[in-house]
């Protein structure tokens, strides 16, 4: 009742906002609790061999597989930068940029190969794309490639930028 009255004598004045906090300091930053990982590491979606290795793993798990080590490991990142998904039954599935990954990352491998080997045989998707965009062309060899000029400055240009990052 006292409160009331000062209250609408105007000697009482009632704040709606918060108390400050001065017990607890801020936390630390996210990125600085990372080891190895820095803001352009995040920004970019550059993945780690392990990463990579997960999300392949992903990809040629069936359906009701439950993750291994690896893939437990990488989920939480992954589904962060939305690579995967997590299913209902506790597997996981790639999502449309997972699978994008994984595909351009044979596609590289599939280049390198045709490059140390002419002899090498691609799998149907990867020789299609590579030779849609003239990285490789069909040899006399039934199911074999030889690499373009294009190809070969196209993996020059991916030493030089992963020679840039490190």
């Amino acid at each position: 009742m006292a409160f009331y009255a000062e209250f609408l004598s105007g000697k009482a004045r009632l704040s709606l906002s918060p108390p400050a906090r001065t017990s607890k300091p801020p936390p630390p930053p996210l990125l600085a609790s990372i080891p190895n990982r820095t803001a352009e590491g995040f920004m970019d979606n550059s993945l780690s061999r392990d990463e990579f290795e997960a999300l392949e793993q992903v990809s040629r798990a069936k359906p009701s597989d439950k993750p291994n080590a690896c893939i437990a490991r990488n989920a939480k990142r992954l589904i962060g930068i939305k690579m995967l998904q997590h299913r209902k039954n506790g597997s996981y599935e790639l999502t449309e940029k997972g699978a994008e990954a994984v595909f351009i990352k044979h596609c590289i491998a599939g280049l390198r190969a045709v490059d140390a080997d002419a002899g090498t045989k691609l799998d149907s998707g990867t020789s299609t794309f590579l030779a849609r965009k003239g990285y490789v062309i069909a040899s006399s060899a039934p199911d074999r490639f030889e690499i373009t000029d294009k190809g070969r400055e196209c993996l020059a240009d991916i030493d030089l930028s992963a020679g840039n990052k490190t």
